[in-house]
């Protein structure tokens, strides 16, 4: 089995947990490493996530039929870092329904 070491770069995406905006916005505008995401519905209904990277035609990160139950929480993970090409756009389906915090780095 072949072994391969990534030289990651040293921005850290932002630590502390944020909460989703119900408007597409960017969290990181140049290309990215994403190790981690962690989400919690903090309401009690059931809301849907959506993460894209922003390259000239983006691709699905998570989709918008990424459906988190009321007070649940979801994980994911990518342990060989996910490259997301120009950066990470999020949006959430209900304003401040979501509290999430992405581990990775930016280039």
């Amino acid at each position: 089995m072949a072994t391969w070491l990534r030289a990651l770069p040293q921005k850290e995406i932002d630590a502390a947990i944020q909460t989703m905006p119900n408007v597409a916005a960017d969290l990181t505008t140049t290309d990215t490493y994403l190790f981690q995401a962690h989400f919690t519905n903090t309401t009690n209904g059931s809301v849907t996530i959506k993460l894209l990277d922003k390259q000239n035609t983006p691709k699905t990160i998570l989709s918008d039929q990424a459906s988190l139950a009321a007070g649940n929480t979801a994980v994911f993970a990518w342990p060989q870092g996910l490259f997301c090409k120009g950066g990470i756009n999020w949006v959430c389906s209900n304003a401040s329904a979501v509290d999430a915090q992405l581990y990775g780095f930016t280039v």
